[in-house]
């Protein structure tokens, strides 16, 4: 039997034998894959805040295809006229730093599945839903939409996360990027052995080394509570005491290595899990 002390993660995350309790919900997990309920919050009206942005931890295998088929198949709000507030479901292109929003419901949402399939010509259309790409979720709370998400799929062991950071002039690289470009937004799997942002800063081989002049990985999450950002470097001592959700998205910035185009990955690398 697997367990995992519950006092690692905030909000009663724990893994003993096949269940894991995410964030106040609850997923079970078997050889084959996982049933979550995540917990959401509701977009308010008025003001832009970041509270109500849920940065999501998507399966790697799902049965979703589209943004669509996602927003169809967990519950947020997809149907009724103009005048009825319908969630929205956005990605963010590191390479770029340009976020693209597609509202559920939408034709945008829908295209062709065989348009998403793997080995699909790139580039893919806006409603396709790619793992390991982290997504936002907007759920207007104006719209009734649900307090929470039942996620289903399963893990693909052989699947990589690519780190870029982004684009400037001439497409040259520097260590710190203007806007969102090299903002790295990706899921984590559901049954990850990272912990803290530590234990992704290692498992992961993240820039976490050298002195106080070298230019260190960021890990960021974001709390769709209170609309709060949690980052530390690798290699700080903040790194190790802030905690990982389970089916939550995290953001990566990798400072440049070097190779100058940002297009390569400056970091590639297998999540480890169990």
């Amino acid at each position: 039997m697997i367990k995992r002390n519950s006092s690692y993660f905030p909000g009663a995350v724990a893994l003993v034998a096949a269940a894991i309790l995410i964030a106040g919900g609850t997923a079970i997990a078997s050889n084959t894959g996982f049933k979550a309920n995540v917990p959401i919050v509701l977009n308010p009206a008025g003001a832009e805040t970041l509270v109500g942005d849920n940065w999501l931890s998507i399966p790697y295998h799902n049965p979703y295809i589209t943004i669509g088929g996602f927003c169809t198949q967990v519950g947020l709000a997809s149907t009724g006229g103009a005048t009825v507030a319908k969630a929205t479901v956005a990605s963010l292109d590191p390479v770029t730093g340009v976020i693209t929003t597609v509202t559920c419901g939408s034709a945008t949402a829908s295209p062709s599945p065989a348009l998403c399939a793997p080995g699909a010509p790139l580039p893919l259309p806006a409603g396709c839903l790619v793992a390991p790409r982290g997504y936002l979720v907007r759920q207007p709370a104006a719209a009734g939409g649900p307090a929470s998400l039942i996620i289903v799929g399963s893990h693909n062991p052989n699947q990589d996360i690519r780190v870029f950071n982004g684009t400037v002039s001439a497409g040259v690289c520097t260590p710190v990027q203007p806007a969102q470009k090299g903002d790295n937004w990706v899921s984590i799997p559901y049954h990850t052995t990272a912990v803290t942002f530590a234990d992704l800063c290692n498992s992961a081989g993240l820039s976490s080394t050298g002195g106080a002049t070298v230019a260190k990985a960021r890990v960021l999450v974001l709390d769709p509570v209170t609309g709060v950002n949690s980052f530390a470097n690798c290699g700080s001592a903040t790194a190790p005491t802030l905690n990982l959700f389970l089916g939550r998205a995290v953001q990566i910035r990798e400072p440049n290595t070097g190779d100058g185009f940002c297009p390569t990955p400056v970091k590639t690398f297998v999540p480890a899990h169990f």
